[in-house]
């Protein structure tokens, strides 16, 4: 017995020597080559190991490589800085290639898109046919071993780890990413980690079970901004899913930078479903400020043209919920701030946004927006259609009830040269409403306005500066207020002296002008508005009047005057207004040499005529004396 004690002791002995001293006279690294020619083989990619490959038995079976990295003969797909692989033995032994644990640390994965979207991880080489062809002959593949495990791994642990994505100019980071992926022996998957995109940090927990190829899955990810619950089934048989989405967004003016909306929190719900390259969003809930959008959405990517369809309505929405007017206000203040222009420009060269054409290049779009009742300020819109079609050009339609009373309808046409047509047709428009919402009494009455513009939206600071076109309007009933030009026409046919020329300004600025319907053009050129001579009807008068408003700083000057007929001393009058739309001064002009000289001879008229008259006065008196 202690014979056999003892040889069991030396046997283990020498078996334990064995293992401690194996790495040493194993050289994993000869092994490199073919390797290599695995990996060339099996995938078309090229694997390079700059560091060498340790080996070592105790306490478990450890492969370790450093600086690894992964080539498609242009270009890096992934390198890592280390990676250290815990095999099994008995694995092999079964014809498996079996994994306990796969560690990669400072690892990177490059994708790229190409210009003609295609990837830099195209593979070159396939093994999902299930024919193979060897040696000029057709081996058909059975079924068990199609269902045989040649490559598992149980746990996966990623550390201080990147994703990074680039496509032309373009470079998205997605970097700390530490992720644990591992499996246990009842089928059971689990994925716990953690990443790091645009500045937000993000936790995501998930687990999956699979049966009869069917994969159940449900997990959440989330961060300080968002959270995500997806719960759902994917069938590898047909490739079909159904996934439950609930979630909610918060500080969203801070998640995606947008500087004019308010830090809401949005909640939304949907159902995901796709197959056959296609996949569709099914009662979508999107709730906000007691707003709530329904609808539905779908994306067809099973031809060269993808499409995209997508409809939302909702009843009710409220924009001050939403806008925050204190951005558009520090904007103003930036903009009046000493920049240097030339820097500016550099700036906004690099960073240069693309355009719709280019973001949906190869996609159709349907977009179908409906609102019942939208409020903004003192304004209540009603029956709001925004219909925006992209194919070749991109049509976008919007219809409105109650903008001021008015129904009005546009229409837009923009090409890939980010050239556009837009169209309005406006009805029946309450001038009066339009002065209450902006605390102005400026007029009364109701226009129709018919507008056909153009321009580009190639250079956003330039849009303006780029469109012309004409209007036409239709005024009704329009009653100017603050100005009376039937006093004003008075009081200077009434002038006697230029003494009297200061209770003009108080005659015509006390009271109002009824004016007759009539037409008026306008011409929209180079971010101006200009209003040619216009004769304007008034109480059988006829007005001439021109100018030019300014869009971009909301400045207008108008000349106004009588057309005078026989009436030439008129005619040495007008009215001049200028400044901002909203609180305009009118002021009287006058040729004042001319308007001296004229009230002169009348009052020289008036002499003259006050002596004849006495002189004749006289003269009866001396003839009736005589013939007494």
């Amino acid at each position: 017995m202690k014979t056999i004690f003892y040889s069991f002791l030396a046997i283990m002995g020498v078996s334990l020597s064995i293992i401690i001293l194996m790495p040493s006279f194993f050289d994993i690294n000869t092994y490199k080559i073919k390797l290599y020619e695995l990996v060339q083989d099996q995938t078309g990619y090229n694997l390079n190991i700059e560091g060498k490959i340790g080996i070592s038995f105790l306490p478990i079976l450890k492969l370790n490589a450093e600086n690894i990295s992964l080539t498609n003969k242009k270009e890096t797909l992934f390198k890592a800085k280390s990676l250290v692989i815990n095999p099994s033995i008995l694995s092999f032994l079964k014809g498996n290639i079996y994994f306990e644990n796969i560690k990669l640390d400072n690892a990177i994965i490059i994708i790229k898109k190409n210009k003609d979207n295609t990837y830099n991880w195209t593979q070159i080489k396939s093994d999902n046919n299930d024919e193979i062809k060897n040696n000029n002959e057709t081996v058909q593949v059975t079924d068990s071993e199609k269902n045989k495990n040649y490559f598992i791994i149980k746990n996966l642990i990623l550390k201080n780890s990147a994703v990074k994505y680039q496509h032309l100019n373009k470079e998205e980071l997605i970097k700390d990413i530490s992720f644990n992926f591992n499996k246990d022996n009842n089928e059971k998957y689990f994925l716990k980690g953690s990443f790091e995109y645009k500045g937000h940090k993000s936790k995501i927990n998930y687990k999956a079970s699979t049966l009869n190829k069917k994969i159940n899955f449900k997990g959440d990810i989330n961060s300080n901004f968002y959270n995500l619950v997806t719960d759902g089934i994917y069938d590898l048989n047909n490739n079909k899913a159904e996934i439950s989405l609930i979630g909610n967004l918060e500080k969203i003016k801070n998640l995606f930078n947008i500087k004019f909306l308010k830090d809401n929190s949005f909640k939304y719900r949907a159902s995901l479903l796709f197959s056959n390259k296609n996949i569709s969003l099914k009662n979508i809930k999107i709730s906000s400020n007691d707003t709530i959008f329904l609808g539905n959405a779908n994306y067809n990517y099973s031809k060269k043209t993808k499409e995209i369809n997508i409809k939302l309505n909702t009843k009710s929405i409220d924009i001050k919920k939403f806008y925050d007017g204190s951005s558009e206000l520090e904007k103003k203040i930036q903009k009046k701030k000493n920049i240097d222009k030339n820097q500016d420009k550099k700036i906004n060269q690099n960073k240069k946004k693309k355009n719709i054409f280019e973001v949906l290049d190869n996609v159709n779009l349907n977009l179908k927006i409906e609102i019942l009742d939208l409020l903004y300020k003192k304004l209540k819109l009603e029956n709001i259609a925004l219909n925006i079609k992209k194919k070749k050009n991109l049509v976008s339609i919007l219809e409105i009830e109650n903008l001021f009373k008015s129904k009005t309808s546009s229409k837009l046409l923009l090409n890939d040269k980010m050239l556009f047509t837009l169209d309005t047709i406006v009805n029946n428009l309450s001038v009066t409403d339009l002065n209450k919402f902006y605390n102005v009494k400026l007029a009364e009455g109701n226009i129709n306005i018919k507008s056909s513009l153009k321009g580009s939206l190639l250079e956003k600071e330039k849009i303006l500066n780029s469109i012309y076109g004409k209007s036409e309007i239709n005024a009704s009933k329009v009653i100017i207020k603050n100005i009376n030009l039937t006093a004003l026409k008075r009081d200077i046919s009434s002038l006697n002296s230029l003494n009297e020329l200061k209770k003009l300004r108080r005659s015509f600025l006390n009271g109002e002008t009824k004016l007759n319907d009539q037409k008026i053009i306008l011409i929209h050129n180079k971010g101006k508005i200009k209003i040619p001579l216009a004769k304007i009807k008034m109480n059988g008068d006829l007005i001439n009047s021109s100018g030019i408003y300014n869009v971009e700083n909301k400045h207008i000057e108008l000349k106004t005057n009588f057309e005078t007929g026989e009436n030439k001393f008129l005619s040495l009058f007008s009215l001049y207004t200028e400044g901002n739309i909203s609180k305009p001064i009118t002021k009287i002009t006058f040729d004042e040499s001319a308007v001296t000289k004229v009230l002169e001879n009348m009052a020289k008229q008036k002499i003259k005529k006050a002596v004849e008259k006495k002189l004749e006065k006289k003269f009866d008196s001396i003839l009736e004396n005589l013939l007494d």
